[in-house]
């Protein structure tokens, strides 16, 4: 009983350390990623400071130096890269749990593909890039080593206390070997004479989809005659998240007869249906033989469901047949047309 409440109690221990991803801006979104895709992404701050600052400091950079942009602001849950000389140190612990996805810097680079690979002295691509997606290949303030790990408390770890005098140690982010993390030490006796920004780590993310609907799903256009043509029907695409994802639609099927598509708001694709916006298709059925028709049109896009469909049909129906006399009733007909001839001939004599 007891082994089991421990093993338990690890178990909720490792889980609360996984977080949930937040929705990713669209402008912080990599490139080839799609819906259900979780990564990070990591920038080179451009507001400067010295390499004596406190702990604290340092640590609300990130909350700053966000605000620069309105992606990188959009979310909170920054965290900035550094290691102090009161031993804090924030390098892999920023990931928490979250340690196999993939790191991007703000160009949508992958810089690495996890958080092992990060820490290393390989990495895919240099961070490079600033908050705003501008290219920033200038020292960074790091006080870690290129593994993670803290360097020289008290001497090259940030906070002024270098008792060597020579400088706290910073990275470049333009590097991609290990001095994107450990190039040199600069800023002279004390660390304050230079300003660097800092490294900031965003939160889990993740690629959205959208929530749609196709309405309805299978128009019916009922019975018609061969050669008639139906009423238009409205099909009526909509985008109901509450997150950041555009329902992109990047094809659908042509109608082909019996069917036809005649018009709409959504217009030719690519097709962007923004969230909480929506847009028609229209179509008519004419029927060229009797029986049923069906046709499949298949929405491309990225919501989860993808490809959608879209099922139009209809009947045909034979023209109804004209009327037409038997023998007897013409025999019939016959008679009283010859005895009204002949009571109006009578009548004449």
């Amino acid at each position: 009983m007891r082994l089991a409440r421990f093993l338990a109690f690890v178990g909720f221990l490792l889980f609360s350390q996984l977080s949930s991803a937040l929705d990713a801006p669209p402008g912080l979104i990599p490139p080839g990623l799609n819906p259900g895709d979780e990564f990070y992404i990591i920038f080179a701050g451009s507001d400067t400071l010295d390499g004596a600052q406190s702990a604290a400091t340092y640590a609300a950079y990130a909350a700053t130096v966000k605000a620069n942009d309105p992606d990188t602001n959009a979310i909170s849950g920054w965290i900035s890269l550094f290691g102090h000389d009161d031993t804090t140190l924030v390098t892999t612990s920023a990931f928490g749990g979250n340690t196999s996805q993939p790191i991007y810097n703000t160009n949508g680079d992958k810089v690495a593909d996890n958080r092992a690979e990060l820490f290393s002295d390989a990495l895919d691509s240099a961070i490079g890039y600033d908050e705003s997606g501008a290219a920033n290949a200038n020292n960074i303030w790091t006080g870690f080593l290129e593994t993670g790990a803290a360097v020289g408390i008290g001497d090259d770890s940030l906070g002024g206390h270098d008792f060597v005098l020579d400088g706290c140690l910073v990275g470049n982010a333009g590097q991609a070997d290990e001095r994107w993390a450990a190039s040199i030490a600069t800023g002279g006796a004390g660390c304050t004479g230079a300003n660097f920004g800092l490294y900031v780590l965003s939160p889990l993310l993740s690629v959205t989809a959208p929530l749609i609907s196709i309405a309805p799903g299978s128009p019916n256009f009922g019975s018609h005659v061969i050669g008639s043509t139906s009423n238009e029907y409205t099909v009526t695409l909509s985008n109901s998240s509450t997150g950041t994802a555009d329902w992109e639609i990047s094809s659908i099927d042509a109608a082909v007869a019996p069917f036809a598509a005649t018009g709409g708001t959504c217009g030719a694709t690519p097709i962007t249906i923004a969230i909480g916006d929506s847009c028609t298709l229209t179509y008519t059925f004419n029927p060229g033989a009797a029986g049923p028709a069906s046709q499949n049109l298949v929405i491309a896009s990225n919501a989860l469901s993808s490809p959608d469909s879209l099922a139009l049909q209809g009947v045909g129906l034979f023209p109804e047949p004209v009327p037409t006399l038997n023998q007897y009733a013409q025999l019939f007909l016959a008679l009283v047309i010859i005895a009204v001839a002949s009571v109006t001939v009578r009548r004449l004599v």
